[in-house]
């Protein structure tokens, strides 16, 4: 019975592994399965993060990410003067690539891609470049005059002002008579056009489009519309696009001239077998080190200390640190210090590249690696003695927050 219980508390254990490595030894309840909903969702973020770890790696979407960040967090394309075309302009690359390079961010989730308006192109060579002429809606001629229309009540007849103006006063061309008053003599109309070749009166031409490129005429209903997007930086993930396109490079830089041998991103299988991945990892000589970068615009929870802690546990590397900008709140601080998680945080990227340099200086013992056997993990491992370590933990960490209170 006795053995039964243990092997019980084994796979429970086993089950318990959260994605960052910790054992959740407390909970003896099996978790309520998720949703198809919620698993499918789950698995497209999980999906699109690889795929934003593969895009930061290119230095094209570091740049073109890194400028977003440092401006209005916006990118909106620029009317072409020859084509009339929307086009975006990124350095060092032509616009159907740049474009290209946009619609991929937005696929993966790192721009949000919103409509600003709508072109009409033509169907031959797709530029939007158009004379625009007005014709005839009768008899498709180009040649129209526009003017205001004068009809005379008494004897029907219709013209432009032009032809009744006899220096001040309005003279009927057909009756000779005299108009004095607007509304009982006639009436005035306004913007009538006037067709050369049918001699028809009309108030709206049809629209025709001369294609400057190729020469094409189009006529209205047979022009394509074309939507025009402009993109914004996704602010959910504003924390990691800051960790990865504007703190990365320089981080890598710093560890590279210090004589490092530097993967970025990096992962590995802890003694649990599971994947665990690290934001930059360095190796010199006996010198091994993690990293993981996080940021936002306000202080960093503990949340990012305990991720860390959990696959610093499974993996054991020989040093681990934090990189919080602008900085750590105080319950991950604490948290930090239990865990003998090394932290540099700062406001700002030369503060932080300031803290690693002189931290990187410092002699620090590695972290203790667990005697851990990763084929005999569930039978080295004693649980009963883990739980008690934990509930210490958890003890302190509760005395801590009330104190604080």
């Amino acid at each position: 019975m006795e053995t039964s219980l243990e092997e019980s508390e084994r796979q429970h254990a086993y089950s318990s592994l959260t994605s960052n490595g910790c054992i959740n030894i407390n909970s003896r309840k099996p978790r309520l399965a998720r949703t198809e909903q919620t698993a499918r969702c789950s698995f497209v973020e999980s999906d699109n993060k690889a795929k934003r770890l593969s895009l930061y790696r290119r230095n094209e979407v570091r740049r073109l990410v890194d400028r977003l960040l440092k401006g209005n967090g916006e990118f909106r394309p620029q009317r072409d003067p020859v084509a009339g075309n929307y086009i975006f302009e990124v350095e060092g690359l032509s616009a159907s690539k740049a474009s290209a390079l946009l619609d991929e961010l937005a696929t993966c989730a790192v721009l949000d891609k919103y409509r600003i308006d709508s072109v009409p192109i033509c169907p031959k060579c797709e530029h939007s470049n158009f004379f625009v002429n007005y014709v005839c809606p009768f008899c498709q001629n180009r040649d129209l005059d526009r003017a205001t229309m004068i009809e005379h009540y008494n004897c029907g007849h219709t013209d432009f002002e032009s032809n009744f103006k006899k220096g001040d006063d309005l003279i009927c061309p057909k009756c000779s008579c005299t108009l004095k008053l607007i509304g009982t003599d006639y009436r005035r109309m306004e913007r009538v056009y006037h067709c050369s070749s049918c001699k028809r009166y009309f108030g709206t031409p049809s629209i025709e489009l001369s294609c400057r490129m190729c020469e094409s005429v189009v006529p209205t209903d047979e022009v394509r519309m074309i939507p025009t997007c402009g993109y914004r930086l996704n602010e959910e993930i504003r924390g990691e696009l800051v960790a990865h396109c504007s703190l990365e490079s320089p981080i890598i830089d710093l560890l590279s001239r210090l004589g490092y041998d530097v993967k970025a991103p990096w992962s590995d299988n802890g003694v649990s077998g599971t994947e665990h991945a690290f934001d930059i990892y360095a190796q010199k000589d006996d010198s091994e080190i993690v990293l993981d970068l996080t940021s936002g615009t306000q202080e960093i929870g503990s949340e990012s200390v305990v991720a860390l802690f959990g696959k610093v546990y499974d993996l054991s590397p020989r040093r681990a640190i934090l990189v919080a900008m602008p900085g750590l709140s105080k319950d991950a601080q604490r948290l930090s210090t239990l865990y003998k998680i090394e932290v540099v945080s700062g406001p700002s990227i030369e503060s932080l590249i300031h803290g690693l340099s002189e931290l990187l200086g410092k002699e620090t013992p590695p972290l203790p690696k667990p005697e851990i056997v990763k084929e005999d993990w569930f039978d080295t491992v004693d649980l009963r003695n883990l739980r008690e370590k934990m509930a210490t933990v958890m003890e302190k960490i509760e005395k801590a927050s009330k104190h604080k209170e």
